[in-house]
C-alpha cells in the first residue's frame, strides 16, 4: 500500500508533463456541450462565493460593533469559515466531479490513445453513457463517505482524549472515496461494472488515497482548482495503471 501511494503522488508531476508535453486540452473544445456544463459550474460556484463575502461585507460594517478591529477580526473569521465549510465539509466536491466529468472523460480516453497506440472515437453517446454513471457512483461514494464519518465521529466521541486525530482520519476517508470516484472513471473505460469496480477499488487502497488525497489538496483553491484538479488526476490515474498494472505496482 505504502509502495502504491508514492509511486502514485509522484505520477502527479509527471502527469502535469504529459499534459503540457502531448497537449491534451487539444480537441477538448470539440464539444460544445462543455461550454454549457463549465458556466453551470462557473455561476454556481460564482455565486456562493459572492455570498460568502457578502457575509464578511455585512460583518465588516456591522453598525452594532463599536470596533473597527472586532468587524474586520468577524468579517475574516465569516469568510473563512463559510469558505472552508463550503469546499471541505460539504457535497460541493461531488458536485464539482459531476460536472467536470466531460474534463475526465477526455483526459482518461486521451491518455490512454497516446500510451496505447489505439484511438477511440469521443461521441456524445459515450460521454452520455459516463455522465450518467459518474452520478451513480458519486451519490454512492458520497453516501459512503457520509456513513464513514458517522462512524468516526462516534468512535472518537467515545474515545475523546485522541478527538484531535479526528479531522486527520476523516480527511483520509473523504481522500480514498474521491480516488474511488476518479478510479471508477477509469474503470467505466475498461467497460467494468459499478459492482466490479469497487472490487477492484480494494486491490488500490495505496494509489486510491494518494490520488484523493492530492486532488482534494487541489479542489482547496477556488475555480482554478476545480478545473485542473480532476484533469491532472485523470491522467495521472491513466499513467498509473498503464505503466504498473500487473508489473511492479503492489497490490493490497
Amino acid at each position: 500500500m505504502v509502495s502504491q501511494f508514492i509511486n502514485t503522488f509522484f505520477t502527479y508531476f509527471k502527469a502535469a508533463d504529459f499534459i503540457k508535453e502531448n497537449k491534451l486540452w487539444h480537441g477538448f473544445w470539440q464539444y460544445r456541450w462543455v461550454l454549457f456544463i463549465l458556466l453551470v459550474l462557473a455561476m454556481v460556484v460564482g455565486f456562493k462565493f459572492f455570498n460568502i463575502m457578502s457575509h464578511g461585507v455585512h460583518e465588516l460594517f456591522n453598525p452594532e460593533t463599536a470596533s473597527a478591529l472586532v468587524n474586520v477580526k468577524t468579517a475574516a473569521s465569516t469568510v473563512y469559515e463559510e469558505g472552508s465549510s463550503f469546499l471541505f465539509h460539504g457535497s460541493l466536491k461531488y458536485f464539482i466531479m459531476i460536472l467536470l466529468e466531460v474534463v475526465v472523460f477526455h483526459m482518461v480516453r486521451r491518455t490512454n490513445q497516446i500510451l496505447t497506440g489505439v484511438s477511440t472515437e469521443l461521441t456524445f453517446n459515450k460521454f452520455f453513457s459516463a455522465q450518467v454513471r459518474m452520478i451513480k457512483v458519486t451519490i454512492r461514494c458520497f453516501i459512503l463517505e457520509m456513513i464513514a464519518t458517522l462512524i468516526i465521529k462516534i468512535f472518537f466521541g467515545i474515545f475523546g482524549f485522541i478527538d484531535y486525530l479526528e479531522p486527520i482520519v476523516i480527511f483520509i476517508t473523504q481522500s480514498y472515496y474521491l480516488g474511488m470516484l476518479m478510479l471508477d472513471s477509469y474503470n467505466e473505460s475498461k467497460h467494468m461494472t459499478i459492482k466490479e469496480s469497487f472490487v477492484e477499488g480494494k486491490k488500490y487502497t495505496g494509489m486510491l488515497l494518494a490520488l484523493g488525497f492530492v486532488l482534494n489538496l487541489i479542489l482547496m483553491v477556488p475555480l482554478l482548482g476545480a478545473m485542473v484538479g480532476p484533469a491532472l488526476a485523470a491522467v495521472t490515474l491513466t499513467m498509473v495503471m498503464f505503466y504498473n498494472q500487473g508489473r511492479n505496482f503492489q497490490t493490497v
